[in-house]
């Protein structure tokens, strides 16, 4: 944890969830924890330089009863198709009823053990799910919009959870996509104090309606982002750290599915085909939903909205940690995927949202 004016900070750590595990009181940077029942234990971390209160960062302990259980790797198709290969696109037929299929048959255990299921909707206008304790299951959406639904699996000790977002066109209106010029998964890199320019403008609309753009920094230290609310964004960092962006846009009737962008500022960082420190950057990100968030197992994707993954390291007697940096501006980042942070013509949507912040775990 830092601070940027180099003030001293107090600590506050605090369990989350799982069975419940006595935490000595205090102020201090580290903390022991001795889980006693079998089960995932997560716990929070808030940092005070006595004006402001950090958002919050987490880190998930794993305690098995013989230490030798592995987590359940959960994951789903949709549709029969696989959404970490693109983004998952459907239409309602007019006229017509579509029925959407989840699948998470291709979940595994390592260990072999039975799993079961649970899914629920964390995104979009509420549908009901037919099958939530299924392998399977099904919904029916009625209006365009980006759905975003979690399947969590369990094999009885642990739990582990992937998101699918589910991008619905419809006959009168088809959601628009986000893009961020030169997208890829390798992160930009820079210098501190150098300007990053992040660029938006191939984003489009299949209908051909005029776009809103809002870019949402997601992780690492506050920065000052100029030209929120245009296509293009610069950026200029001063920290050494990992930044993370997410662009929505919008064309009156549906919001995006969000791209993310990574960039990574260090003392030794080369920009990439240009310059560094006070040169300018502009580059890719990697796409924020419309495919699968799948942690634990054998690794991490993300997608959905930019989660930081932290690793993992054995704390031995079975007991295993992985932390994850909440983004920053958490309440910025809830308010704009919820429509009321900087909401054009007034208008405010009923959607369905739930948004749930965890370490990753790998």
């Amino acid at each position: 944890s830092a601070d940027q004016e180099g003030s001293s900070l107090t600590y506050r750590w605090y369990q989350i969830s799982g069975p419940e595990t006595a935490l000595p009181v205090t102020t201090s940077s580290l903390i022991p924890v001795s889980p006693v029942v079998a089960g995932d234990h997560l716990f929070g971390l808030t940092v005070s330089d006595g004006l402001i209160r950090s958002p919050t960062d987490t880190v998930r302990v794993r305690m098995s009863p013989d230490g030798n259980n592995r987590p359940p790797v959960a994951s789903i198709r949709v549709d029969g198709r696989n959404p970490l290969t693109g983004e998952v696109r459907s239409r309602i037929p007019d006229p017509g009823t579509l029925i959407v299929t989840l699948d998470g048959s291709t979940s595994t255990d390592p260990d072999g053990d039975t799993l079961s299921f649970r899914w629920r909707q964390i995104l979009g206008p509420i549908v009901d799910i037919d099958g939530v304790e299924g392998v399977r299951a099904t919904f029916s959406p009625r209006i365009s919009r980006v759905y975003g639904f979690e399947l969590e699996v369990s094999d009885g000790i642990f739990r582990e959870p992937a998101v699918v977002f589910i991008v619905i066109d419809s006959a009168t209106n088809q959601v628009p996509r986000a893009a961020i010029q030169g997208a890829g998964a390798t992160p930009l890199t820079t210098t501190p104090g150098g300007t990053v320019l992040l660029d938006g403008s191939q984003s489009v609309d299949a209908d051909g309606t005029p776009l809103l753009f809002q870019w949402v920094q997601t992780g690492g230290p506050f920065l000052n982002l100029v030209g929120q609310g245009s296509s293009s964004i610069q950026v200029t960092p001063r920290i050494a750290g990992t930044y993370r962006f997410i662009l929505f846009v919008d064309d009156g009737a549906d919001r995006s599915v969000g791209q993310e962008v990574t960039l990574v500022v260090s003392t030794s960082a080369a920009t990439p085909g240009g310059t560094t420190g006070g040169g300018t950057t502009t580059g890719g990100g990697t796409t924020t939903g419309g495919g699968a968030t799948t942690t634990g197992g054998s690794g991490s994707t993300s997608s959905g909205g930019g989660r930081d993954g932290g690793g993992s390291s054995s704390l031995g007697c079975g007991l295993s940690a992985a932390s994850g940096g909440a983004g920053l501006p958490d309440l910025m980042l809830l308010l704009a995927l919820m429509g009321w942070a900087v909401r054009p013509r007034g208008r405010r949507r009923s959607d369905h949202l739930g948004v749930r912040c965890r370490g990753g775990e790998r």
